[in-house]
């Protein structure tokens, strides 16, 4: 059964409430039947893209959906932190307002020590007086620190429970989102057989155009999906470095250029190659489900792994972690060289 677009959409701002405010597209409903033409390469071709198109916007809906994640669960974490010194500090303020009113119960306010001497004395009564006043003071003071200590941990415990629900919530989302990218990528990867089909009898595909990179070729040999996630919020802080490149589990993942493939396993990254490029850039490849050789030197579209969902992409849908890293420095946004080398 398939998910109409407005109720995926609908769906998702039930969730987690920031589809809409992040202005993605409508979770297509799939590829939709192309229009008739006399030209089957073309008519392919539309099926290709429209299937595309609608696996991109279902990963557009799932990092939506991680980035939401990542919020509620740094919230969560800033509660449990904050939670147990409330406790304490109410613990504490309920300890002393039980020891002022024993003290009180005993006799033993701060201004009963004046009162015999008092008797007559007018500096003195003044000072009883003033004791007197000051010790109810104080006791007020207590009271007002107990109730507003015990009304912001309450409010912060109900919020920690809004949370925990927020996440569960985000959690199913994420886990249908995955079923449905799965589903989608298999219709492109249907959809790309037949292109390659017809173009293997005879006909003929326009070319992408090359990128300032040197790199010459899409990464992932197969139907992908992705989005332009670059910087994206990830939990702990982090920001997401690289293009998520979504695809069937297995899908061979090949060299963008000639150059040295070392393995960079290990981390978040699991499984990982890094292919030191002939044009001076470093390409790191991670999620792998394996890696195809040893360090090794390759040529352009040689096979080098193939994709999974290793390291913190267990239990996510199967994708490619993809960055550039200009002679070999810093990684720079991959997005739009990956949208010209797969388009």
């Amino acid at each position: 059964m398939r998910i109409s677009s407005r109720s995926a959409v609908a769906l998702a701002v039930a969730a987690f409430g920031a589809v809409a405010l992040l202005g993605l597209p409508a979770l297509a409903q799939g590829p939709r039947a192309p229009a008739q033409t006399d030209d089957p390469v073309e008519q392919a071709r539309r099926e290709v893209d429209e299937a595309r198109a609608a696996a991109t916007n279902a990963a557009a809906l799932y990092q939506a959906a991680l980035t939401e994640q990542a919020r509620i669960q740094d919230e969560i974490a800033r509660l449990e932190q904050e939670i147990p010194a409330l406790r304490a500090q109410a613990a504490e303020l309920r300890t002393n307002i039980q020891r002022r009113s024993a003290e009180l119960y005993k006799g033993a306010d701060p201004g009963s020590a004046f009162e015999a001497a008092g008797s007559g004395n007018e500096i003195d009564g003044a000072r009883h007086a003033y004791l007197g006043q000051a010790a109810t003071a104080y006791d007020v003071t207590l009271a007002e620190q107990l109730q507003a200590t015990s009304d912001e941990l309450e409010d912060a415990e109900a919020e920690l429970r809004r949370h925990k629900t927020e996440q569960e919530e985000v959690a199913r989302q994420l886990a249908a989102d995955r079923q449905r990218i799965d589903l989608l990528l298999t219709e492109s990867e249907v959809a790309l057989f037949r292109l390659e089909s017809l173009v293997a009898q005879g006909a003929t595909v326009g070319e992408g155009g090359l990128v300032a990179t040197g790199a010459g070729l899409c990464p992932v040999r197969g139907a992908v999906a992705f989005t332009n996630d670059w910087g994206q919020p990830r939990s702990g802080g982090r920001t997401h470095q690289g293009t998520d490149m979504f695809a069937a589990m297995g899908t061979p993942t090949v060299a963008v250029v000639g150059g040295t493939v070392n393995d960079a396993s290990g981390g978040l990254g699991g499984i990982s190659v890094e292919l030191l490029g002939d044009d001076g850039v470093r390409y790191y490849y991670a999620h792998l489900s394996r890696i195809e050789s040893g360090p090794s030197r390759v040529e352009a579209g040689a096979v080098i792994g193939y994709v999974g969902d290793t390291g913190n992409a267990l239990g996510g849908p199967p994708h490619l972690h993809f960055q550039l890293h200009p002679g070999g420095g810093e990684p720079v946004n991959p997005y739009p060289t990956v949208k010209v080398l797969c388009g």
